[in-house]
């Protein structure tokens, strides 16, 4: 039984306890006989980070298989069980014949499939400054009492949602706003407390909660120019209309977990990279495959259509970056990346250039009108998570797994800044419409924005933590690594 068999058997087993990409990503390894130290290398994740979701899988699948579960024993305890359940030669059929996995979601039609919303509910309890000429429609809104704490942060989303930035650098409001993070540590309650705050300021103030996914999100994407939002899960995309919050649909004919979801320019089409070595490109408003683009032999990171949507770019961890004519779903091109990964590739506005950052560091530039070797930079210290270009196409800005973001001259790919500040690798990063400010993402639980000129961090956002501001002080029956936990859950002690 290999690695793919194994994959495959416990997709269909675990049901509704499907596994997220870096479960998929340890699996693979442990199965391969690979240590935890070189799992975070080829994949680029810190090795405690790999370490300490190893152990959430084992434990997962103990609870799962009702037996004890660990990384030496996975393969044996897997055979067995396929073995035993009589569904090898099954698997082994299914795996050659690309046969679509048994999936516990209803088969998508060829037309939109909605949700009605419940009616709208009164906001209970109503908070009180919320004047009574503002039409509301608060849809499940959820009473979360008081929120302490978080006056930055919420200042500067107030800022952003109405327009009157503290920086002065957006001058207007912005469309969309997402607060990603794990669960528990405080998403909704700091949403929740936005739009109390907001709403005086709005003839109409609606709330929406899109809920529909059983697994982690692991992508998103808005669309260019409507209220739609594209999000992976899993093997399923979902589209969801914002201003209603209902599903107008979703597709699950991937096999495998979907790493990255992206619209085309004109907002046609979208793409979808995934771990089943297969990037497809969708009619996303008749949930139409028109391609599957298979040639990568292993998994596919990256995607991003070219601006005029001609071309469409993917990166694998086979070592290749591949170009596809978007008209025909022809590959027109196959660049090696000898001695790396490109986890990330994104095309320049002017769609002259394609980059890609490495796993190792590196940032590679290829131009688009000839087959030449790369410009080649060893930007960073770890894993590149994402490389984006300004709007105007001067400024690349790429974010790492060393915890640093940087900015870059676009035609010499000379470092202008090093960006300095975050505790724990950095997983993305995002230009401002205008190119004045950067945004980045890190797994120490912070969005931080960054006055791209100066290079000066203007705001650091964090979501409240389950324990935040909890004195501990003088607390008895806890031992030092209890403290340490409660602490990074937010609790001090004075």
């Amino acid at each position: 039984m290999n690695a793919n068999e194994a994959l495959t058997f416990l997709e269909r087993t675990l049901d509704s306890h499907s596994l997220s990409a870096t479960q998929y990503i340890i699996l693979r390894g442990v199965w391969e006989g690979d240590s935890y130290v070189k799992i975070a290398t080829d994949s680029g994740y810190d090795h405690g980070y790999i370490k300490d979701a190893g152990a959430q899988l084992w434990r997962l699948l103990s609870k799962v298989f009702n037996k004890k579960v660990t990384k030496s024993n996975v393969r044996n305890v897997i055979s067995r069980l396929a073995h035993q359940e009589g569904v090898e030669a099954k698997l082994l059929s299914r795996v050659s014949t690309s046969e679509q996995p048994i999936s516990d979601q209803p088969p998508t039609s060829d037309e939109p499939t909605t949700q009605s919303s419940p009616p709208a509910q009164a906001l209970h309890p109503r908070p009180h400054h919320l004047s009574s000429a503002v039409q509301q429609s608060w849809d499940e809104f959820i009473d979360i009492g008081s929120l302490y704490g978080r006056t930055e942060e919420l200042r500067c989303l107030e800022s952003w949602v109405t327009g009157h930035c503290l920086s002065g650098q957006f001058g207007k409001s912005l469309r969309l706003l997402t607060l990603l993070g794990m669960g528990g540590v405080g998403k909704t309650a700091l949403s929740v407390q936005l739009v109390k705050q907001v709403a005086p300021q709005f003839d109409y103030v609606a709330w929406r909660s899109l809920s529909g996914h059983q697994n982690y999100v692991q992508t998103l994407c808005h669309h260019p120019a409507e209220p739609i939002l594209a999000s992976g899960a899993h093997h399923i995309i979902h589209f969801w209309n914002l201003e209603t919050g209902q599903t107008l649909r979703h597709l699950d004919e991937h096999k495998a977990p979907i790493w990255k979801v992206v619209f085309s320019h004109d907002g046609q089409y979208l793409a979808s990279s995934c771990f089943d070595q297969t990037t497809r490109v969708w009619d996303w408003r008749t949930g139409h495959c028109v391609w599957t683009l298979q040639g990568h032999s292993s998994w596919v990171f990256g995607v991003d259509f070219s601006p005029d949507g001609r071309w469409l770019a993917t990166s694998s961890m086979d070592q290749t970056i591949k170009l596809w004519d978007a008209l025909t779903g022809e590959c027109v091109r196959t660049i090696q990346v000898a001695d790396d990964q490109m986890p990330d590739v994104t095309f320049s506005p002017d769609g002259h250039y394609l980059v890609g950052g490495g796993v190792q560091g590196r940032l590679m530039m290829w131009a688009m009108d000839r087959d030449a070797p790369p410009r080649i930079v060893q930007g960073h210290g770890g894993f590149v998570s994402e490389v984006r270009f300004s709007p105007d196409g001067k400024t690349l800005v790429s974010s790492s797994h060393d915890r640093t973001i940087k900015l870059w001259d676009a035609m010499t790919l000379e470092c202008l800044k090093t960006l300095e500040g975050h505790e724990n690798m950095v997983s993305g990063v995002a230009f401002s419409a205008d190119g004045a400010m950067v945004a980045s993402a890190s797994h120490d639980e912070t969005v931080r924005v960054w006055d791209v000129a100066t290079g000066e961090c203007r705001e650091v956002l964090r979501a409240p933590r389950p324990y935040e501001g909890m004195n501990i002080e003088g607390a008895t029956g806890l031992d030092n690594a209890q403290k340490a936990t409660l602490q990074i859950l937010g609790a001090v002690e004075f």
